[in-house]
């Protein structure tokens, strides 16, 4: 599992689109979307469900969602605690 399929896993959430997603995470949304498929296969689980506009978590996405966040969430702990260690802050 790569930390990006993390990221755009949650933008497109948050977003509800794809199209939207891309533009928020400065990509181009073929890409995107062919990344959320591999994810989705590499869990082999469905995250969203494909609506004529737009898409919407699945039950399994939902849950997941929440643990994506979090470890998003630590990621970026980790990073200003070693740029801080980096600058003698402890």
């Amino acid at each position: 599992m790569d930390l990006r399929h993390l990221r755009y896993f949650v933008a497109v959430a948050e977003n509800g689109s794809f199209t939207r997603a891309a533009e928020q995470l400065g990509i181009e949304q073929p890409p995107l979307s062919q990344q959320i498929k591999q994810f989705e296969n590499e869990l082999g689980v469905l995250l969203f469900q494909r609506l004529t506009r737009g898409v919407r978590l699945t039950d399994v996405g939902a849950v997941l969602v929440d643990q994506a966040k979090a470890i998003l969430g630590m990621q970026q702990q980790f990073m200003s605690i070693a740029t801080g260690l980096g600058r003698g802050e402890r």
